[in-house]
């Protein structure tokens, strides 16, 4: 099995060495348009590759790694497969509005023709409630909450903090196991920039918070 990453992303060497996965090798840059210009140098005729892919800010990512998903195929790959950390375009799971574009729909038929299989970290499941009823590709999730509740265990005084309730799923279950108490927040959307939490039902004078489920995964 080749890993490729088309950035120097944090976990490579980590899955490479625990997994003992094959480095891949890359020419990737841009031409001055914009345009992206990717060449393999890792032989892949028959191989197993993956892909290690950081999604956020995905409209200037994403259609660099659908070159590299196409090119790994066209040079022979038996199989190519994706780990995304975090996977992109999963809140606009419905149409709120007329003429909406349902993007995680959009964007989930898109990658899935793309690849084989793909392995993400705590995706945002709310009204779809697995990765099957949009992506057509075998996928699995890994849970953060175990790794983050684990290292919580040794902390002291602590007070586990969501912002809303659509948070709790995660705070409950991360506070159940390192036992420590949590409280959710009421949360007002105001606009794309514009987030309101209420905390008044918060007393962390003596306590150490963690002001959101996000940042929490973000450590990991």
């Amino acid at each position: 099995m080749v890993l490729f990453c088309l950035e120097n992303h944090p976990l490579r060497e980590k899955l490479c060495d625990q997994l003992g996965l094959e480095q891949g090798h890359q020419e990737f840059r841009r031409f001055p348009d914009g345009e992206s210009y990717l060449r393999i140098d890792t032989p892949v005729s028959g191989a197993r590759c993956i892909v290690l892919a950081d999604l956020s800010d995905p409209d200037t990512r994403y259609l660099a790694h659908l070159f590299l998903f196409e090119t790994l195929r066209e040079l022979g790959a038996s199989s190519v497969g994706l780990v995304a950390p975090y996977l992109c375009y999963m809140r606009q799971d419905r149409r709120f509005q007329d003429g909406e574009a349902v993007t995680s729909a959009v964007f989930a038929r898109s990658l899935s023709r793309h690849i084989d299989w793909l392995i993400t970290v705590d995706p945002h499941l709310h009204r779809n409630h697995a990765l099957g009823e949009i992506y057509s590709v075998p996928s699995q999730v890994v849970q953060g909450a175990p790794a983050l509740a684990q290292w919580l265990k040794g902390q002291n005084d602590l007070l586990l903090v969501g912002p809303d309730a659509e948070s709790e799923q995660w705070v409950a279950n991360i506070a159940e196991a390192s036992g420590h108490p949590y409280v959710i927040g009421a949360k007002q959307r105001l606009g794309d920039w514009r987030v309101e939490v209420d905390p008044s039902q918060i007393d962390a004078s003596s306590r150490m918070v963690f002001s959101s489920v996000s940042a929490w995964r973000a450590q990991l």
